[in-house]
């Protein structure tokens, strides 16, 4: 419970100073954005992962601003998770899961070549992980939180007035401790994109 309270905290604290930051800026501006669903993998480091270390990844892309903003903010939460077994001589299999979640939040660059629109982006990361293991009837879990930093970019379609296709990707680097020993929560993510943008054309 310490985790997903110290997590929910930094993730606050993150999301307030942003909306403190563009309040004024934007209370009378024209918004404009892009908000699209991400499902891909996020690959982990083996050595504090395996054999989870390539884990099945979903979440959502947003981006947003002034209409006037040549860069607009990036709001994204990406969640992964995978299981498995291992052998632990002399217990034997022990069931196992992971999952990780990140909030990212910073700034994205996107081009509007006609339907094409290029993007580049980077900024804070926050991330919870957690293991859980299943062994001779008896399960517990651990987890742990940390910030580091991301930096991704990819392109997507319009596809009509509104609708987004594409594919994106991204790396970010966050430490965290897990019952007393450091584990690489962050990793390199690569997906799809499917989503909308507002208002229609842009």
């Amino acid at each position: 419970m310490k985790g997903g309270r110290r997590f929910v905290s930094l993730t606050t604290q993150v999301l307030l100073v942003a909306i403190l930051f563009l309040l004024p800026s934007t209370a009378t501006a024209r918004v404009k954005g892009h908000a699209n669903i991400f499902l891909g993998l996020k690959m982990l480091d083996k050595g504090d992962w395996e054999p989870l270390e390539d884990q099945p990844e979903a979440g959502v892309e947003l981006t947003w601003g002034d209409s006037l903003w040549p860069i607009l903010i990036a709001t994204d939460i990406l969640r992964s998770s995978d299981d498995g077994t291992v052998d632990a001589f002399p217990i034997g299999k022990i069931d196992i899961e992971g999952s990780t979640i990140e909030l990212d939040v910073g700034m994205r660059k996107i081009w509007e070549k006609e339907n094409v629109r290029p993007f580049l982006g980077g900024g804070i990361a926050v991330a919870r992980a957690k293991i859980g293991f299943d062994a001779l009837g008896l399960s517990f879990s651990e987890d742990g939180d940390g910030v580091g930093a991301w930096i991704g970019g990819g392109v997507f379609w319009r596809v009509g007035s509104r609708v987004n296709l594409g594919i994106s990707g991204r790396f970010s680097s966050v430490d965290v401790t897990i019952d007393g020993e450091d584990f690489k929560a962050g990793g390199s993510h690569l997906g799809l994109l499917l989503g909308w943008g507002w208002p229609a054309g842009n």
